[in-house]
C-alpha cells in the first residue's frame, strides 16, 4: 500500500479521473481563481480562535501552527473546510464557489452549531 500526501498551493479542480488496474488513480487538473483575502472581523474572530484551539490538538497540524493566518478569513475558512465533516460532495460543492462570501456563511452556520 502506497499513501501519498499531497499539499495544494492553489485552488483547482480534478477532470479526466483515471483508476489504472493496480489501483492508482491519476486526473488533470484545471486551476481555479484563488479566493480573495479577506482579512478577519470582529464578528468572525471566533471562527479563528475555535479553529486554532482545534489545530493544536492534532499532531498533523501541531508543526504548522506557527503558520497560521489567523487574521485572514479566507485562509481561516479553507482550513475548516479541510477538517468538517461533511460528505464530500457538499465539501467539494462549497469548494468550487467563487463567492468567498457563501464559503464564510457555511463555514460559519456549521461551527455555530
Amino acid at each position: 500500500l502506497l499513501t501519498i500526501d499531497i499539499q495544494g498551493i492553489d485552488r483547482f479542480e480534478f477532470n479526466n479521473i483515471e483508476i489504472e488496474e493496480d489501483g492508482l488513480k491519476q486526473a488533470h487538473i484545471n486551476l481555479l481563481v484563488d479566493w480573495k483575502d479577506i482579512k478577519i472581523a470582529k464578528e468572525y474572530e471566533f471562527l479563528a480562535q475555535s479553529l486554532e484551539q482545534i489545530l493544536a490538538l492534532h499532531p498533523i497540524y501541531q508543526k504548522q501552527l506557527i503558520n497560521m493566518q489567523l487574521d485572514s478569513l479566507t485562509w481561516v475558512c479553507q482550513r475548516w473546510l479541510e477538517i468538517l465533516p461533511i460528505s464530500i460532495d457538499k465539501k467539494y460543492s462549497i469548494t468550487q464557489q467563487q463567492d468567498m462570501q457563501t464559503v464564510i456563511n457555511f463555514v460559519k452556520e456549521i461551527v455555530n452549531k
